[in-house]
């Protein structure tokens, strides 16, 4: 079965994936970053649940296919940009006259094989795991598997959360890389299934709200209390299951922010094209993978700060010279997803561009 592309779920994703990079650039703990770190990852495993609901594919393929099938969707480009992106970051180190070879190989080789991925591609494989966890536990149909499966990966990242911590004050740097990676590989999995079984349930839930007002009126409703509850919910970095001051509304926030965006664009795609929100989404896996492993951030900050001067403080000018920064990544990252769609789709799981 084709898979479907949806306006409004592009552009949620596209969302996403502005967000993500918005935060990879801000390094101050401002207002703006602790809103979209609520909810900025847990927002594309809330439309992948959603989207196995509305496609239903699982329903009608076998496990062997099922893996098959989102191997070469997630994990092709997840090695492929990981070999690129390792090599490209071991001829920098050359070519800056580095010799701590070790500790890159722990970093990025280690980072790898273990699947906690190199800088932002830890992303891929917390997907995929998280798909194939989903998989097993919807053919099971059983509502005890379901409500246990909304409960347990709660209990995990919490106790990920706390034991990561402890460890990373009493182990040296290079054991705690040792130990650490596959904790982080196995408990955010285990956590991303939780909102892709979310994003699966409330596909019910939505579908029974039928009047686009409404929909509408309930989206503005949740982004709204998202904006509120992240003025409690503290720093948080999921890719080091950092889950901020109260955990528990790392959770929530997860669900009103995600569902917030899709209702709202779901609206306003009958009125705004919206291009910069689709373009993005649809490509939010090459952008994802390429921003950080290849220094297109590290590039578009220098250029900047080189031409205008990045300033410190937390005011105006300083959202201006992030929002500057993001629209030369935008730029850069415009031209390589048009060479890989192009040129080379197979890094995509594509045999053919689009």
């Amino acid at each position: 079965m084709k898979k479907k592309r949806l306006n409004y779920i592009d552009m949620a994703k596209g969302l996403g994936i502005l967000m993500v990079t918005y935060g990879h650039i801000t390094d101050i703990g401002n207002p703006i970053d602790t809103w979209m770190s609520t909810f900025k990852i847990a927002i594309f495993f809330i439309v992948s649940g959603y989207m196995v609901n509305l496609l239903n594919s699982y329903k009608t393929i076998s496990f062997t296919g099922y893996v098959k099938k989102i191997f070469s969707s997630i994990m092709v480009p997840y090695f492929a940009f990981s070999v690129f992106g390792t090599a490209f970051r071991f001829l920098l180190l050359l070519a800056t006259g580095g010799t701590n070879y070790r500790s890159f190989a722990m970093k990025y080789v280690y980072a790898t094989i273990t699947f906690r991925g190199a800088t932002t591609l830890w992303f891929l494989p917390c997907l995929f795991l998280g798909l194939i966890l989903l998989y097993l536990i919807l053919k099971k149909t059983n509502k005890i598997v379901i409500g246990l499966t909304l409960v347990w990966p709660i209990v995990v990242g919490y106790g990920a959360s706390q034991l990561l911590s402890h460890l990373k004050e009493t182990l040296s740097e290079s054991y705690f890389i040792l130990v650490s990676y596959p904790i982080l590989t196995i408990s955010k999995a285990i956590v991303a299934v939780w909102f892709l079984l979310v994003g699966y349930l409330m596909y019910f839930v939505l579908s029974k709200l039928q009047a686009k007002y409404y929909r509408f009126g309930l989206g503005v409703l949740l982004s709204g209390l998202t904006i509120y509850l992240s003025r409690f919910s503290g720093g948080i970095d999921f890719n080091n299951m950092a889950l901020g001051i109260h955990p528990t509304l790392f959770y929530v926030c997860g669900i009103t922010g995600s569902f917030g965006a899709i209702l709202v664009f779901e609206f306003l795609e009958n009125y705004f094209k919206l291009e910069l929100f689709t373009y993005y989404g649809k490509n939010s896996l090459i952008f994802m993978a390429t921003q950080r492993i290849f220094c297109i951030i590290n590039v578009a900050y220098a250029g900047w700060y080189k031409t205008a001067h990045m300033h410190s403080k937390l005011n105006t000018r300083y959202y201006f010279d992030c929002l500057a920064v993001l629209v030369i990544v935008l730029l850069m990252e415009y031209a390589i997803i048009e060479f890989i769609n192009n040129k080379t789709p197979w890094m995509v799981g594509r045999r053919k561009s689009l």
